[in-house]
């Protein structure tokens, strides 16, 4: 993998379970590490630890995750350094979903030049 690495970022994702599996994927040339926060917030947290004491990315990529848990996974991405941002579809997969969480978070879900701004999230929790 580190061949590879060397020209673009690689980043294992959700076959990692724990922090063992981490730097085993550092020791194979992997050079970061995707976030799923629906996986778990501490394992999260974890892996932002040790990647940033080991200079690896992280990605955060929660993809279909509406509702809650879509605000909770910008929350950490807003509050870490990420690869680009992050990754989430239920923006363009399920619309319809939580009506009440897209009036609240606007900047969440409005997107400007491909980007979404996470300012309604700056709050303790959840951003309430």
């Amino acid at each position: 993998m580190s061949e590879v690495a060397r020209y673009k970022p690689v980043v294992v994702d959700e076959g990692v379970t724990d922090v063992e599996m981490l730097k085993l994927a550092e020791e194979l040339g992997w050079s970061g590490v995707g976030l799923k926060t629906c996986k778990g917030h501490s394992s999260s947290l974890l892996y932002v630890a040790y990647a940033n004491e080991h200079k690896m990315v992280v990605t955060v990529q929660d993809l279909t995750n509406p509702g809650l848990s879509l605000i909770h996974s910008a929350g950490l991405a807003a509050r870490i350094s990420t690869l680009m941002g992050f990754e989430y579809n239920s923006r363009q997969y399920l619309p319809w979903a939580s009506p009440k969480l897209r009036e609240r978070h606007r900047d969440l879900f409005t997107v400007n030049d491909g980007v979404v701004r996470t300012d309604s999230l700056s709050k303790t929790g959840l951003g309430y």
